[in-house]
This record gives C-alpha cells, structure tokens and sequence, in this order.
C-alpha cells in the first residue's frame, strides 16, 4: 500500500509539471464548425485521485460504530465522454476503513472497534457534467458534475470484541464480495488542453452489513471517498476534448 501511494503522489506531481510546460495552441482547435457531430474531439481520459475514506456519508443514516476515522484512499477512472452532457466512466477505489466505539455512552456494543481492507472496488457509472457550452464564453474553465452507477467490492474485515485487545479475522479471514452503488457530485477545473483538476464527493452504497465486520438487522453499510484527482486526455492532442 506505501507503494501505491508513492506512485500516486509521484504521478500527481509529473501530472502538474507536465500541463505547466505543455500547453496545446488554442488555434489549433479554430476550425471546428457547429453541428457536425462529434468526430472532430478527444473523447477517453484516464484520471488517478487520493483522497479521504470515511465508513460514513454526508446524507447521514444509521452506523454500527460511534467513532468513524478518516483514512487514506487512492483511485484511478478511465472516461469515454459521448457527448457535451454524458460520459461513462469506469473507477477503482483502494484503501481501508476504520472505526471504533470510542465515546459510545453507556455499555459497548459487542465489536469495539474494526479495520477493513478494501482489496478493489470497481464499478460503472454514468456521469452527467451541467453547463459545458456557454454562448458567453468559447470555453468554460469549471464544470459541475454528478455521476450514480453500479459496481462490485471486495474487502477483508478484522475486528476487536469487546473485552479483548487482540484483532480477529472476521468469517474466517475470507474475503467478502458484493455489490455497491456509488453516487458522485464534484466540480472539474480546466488547467490546460491536456489536463483537469477533479474534486468530489462519493458516497457508496454497499448491498451487505458485513464491511465493518459487524451485522445488525436491517442495515447496510455505506462508506464516502471525498478526493482530488487529476484527470488526462487521450488522443491526438491536435483535437480539442468533448469535455471543455
């Protein structure tokens, strides 16, 4: 996992030097005339982001755990924009979750606290970006967007029961496999023809009540990734991207 960080942060870091020293001309995208469909643009990207992971969502619900810890989570997408409004969009999520009964009032529940390794999450999803042509202005240089798709996760829980200090493997260490729905809103910022800052906000929706390594009656776990992400454009670099 210190390595996967490594190249993340390393990538973020060639990702600026390279939009600050690669700027395509704006003349070279002077001749695109209107409603002539959509041969003439950069579809695909591939995009890499880090960000916060937390066994919680914004939009609040019900928890097993009192404490929720934010950790550490990485991810990377790969983009196919059809057209100005709609792309779709295929994501990985690493990291693990954490939290604990710290401050629970009264007598701890029976599990005090979990870690869990989240080995892959991936999923598809359609993303749909909001005011990409402006008659103001030839480019917009920030593009609200929201996305809701379907995916499958897998994850490796350990928990420790009330009473004790010694971490256990939940279900035997086996790891767990189910389906998630995550649901996105983020803003792109435009840093150069090659390149978009992304930000956003994820919640994920998982179809079980076992990534925390603790089942109550009719409950589903959930989880948010809020992150910052860059985001590069694939093709010939002598056409303009859909998207911007």
């Amino acid at each position: 996992m210190l390595h996967i960080k490594k190249i993340v942060l390393f990538a973020f870091l060639c990702g600026f030097l390279f939009a600050a020293s690669a700027q395509t001309p704006q003349q070279d995208y002077n001749n695109i005339k209107p409603f002539t469909g959509n041969s003439a643009f950069r579809k695909f990207s591939i995009g890499i982001n880090v960000g916060a992971l937390n066994p919680s969502v914004i939009t609040g619900g019900t928890n097993n755990f009192y404490n929720n810890q934010t950790t550490l989570g990485y991810g990377a997408n790969l983009r196919y924009q059809f057209n100005h409004y709609i792309a779709l969009q295929a994501d990985y999520l690493g990291g693990t979750l954490k939290g604990n009964q710290d401050g629970w009032p009264g007598v701890p529940p029976a599990v005090t606290s979990f870690k869990t390794k989240i080995g892959s999450a991936l999923d598809l999803a359609a993303v749909f970006t909001f005011g990409n042509i402006n008659f103001r202005k030839i480019k917009n240089s920030i593009m609200p967007y929201i996305s809701a798709g379907i995916g499958t996760i897998s994850y490796k829980p350990t928990i420790v029961k009330i009473n004790s200090t010694t971490e256990e493997a939940y279900d035997n260490g086996n790891t767990e496999n189910n389906l998630f729905v995550p649901v996105t809103a983020g803003l792109k910022f435009n840093l150069s023809q090659l390149m978009n800052l992304d930000l956003g906000y994820r919640m994920n929706f998982v179809d079980k009540d076992d990534l925390d390594g603790y089942r109550v009656a009719y409950h589903k776990d959930k989880f948010s990734y809020g992150f910052i992400g860059l985001e590069f454009s694939l093709g010939n670099q002598k056409k303009p991207r859909m998207l911007f």
